[in-house]
């Protein structure tokens, strides 16, 4: 089951969680969404759709978050999305700022696809 199958089901705000990193992000539940979807909100379903459910308990769902960025670092560093060297830890401690609303629609949407290639 992805995260994006939870949000389908959900008309509230969804924690989540990293399944082995100390990690706290926000999705909205997709029920009662008025369209049309912005963006930004198309970029987030995006990545939910890539994101692995191990654990829901209530409003909290623990997923494989960390393990899909890790997996693209190489990808991620090339594409220079940062302004600074980072790795894992750097991008997971500024993570929750980016799915706040750190970033514009457009550079989520560009990391999004970045975490996507080869993964369909």
């Amino acid at each position: 089951m992805k995260l994006y199958d939870v949000l389908e089901l959900a008309s509230e705000e969804i924690t989540v969680l990293d399944k082995d990193c100390d990690i706290e992000v926000y999705f909205d539940g997709i029920i009662g969404q008025k369209e049309p979807i912005d963006k930004w909100t198309k970029a987030k379903l995006e990545l939910a759709k890539l994101l692995d459910v191990f654990a829901i308990s209530g409003w909290s769902v623990a997923v494989n978050l960390a393990e899909v960025i890790e997996r693209k670092m190489p990808e991620i560093k090339k594409a220079d999305f940062f302004l600074i060297e980072c790795d894992i830890d750097d991008i997971l401690s500024i993570l929750m700022s980016i799915l706040a609303g750190g970033v514009s629609d457009k550079w989520l949407t560009k990391f999004v696809e970045v975490l996507k290639r080869g993964e369909e």
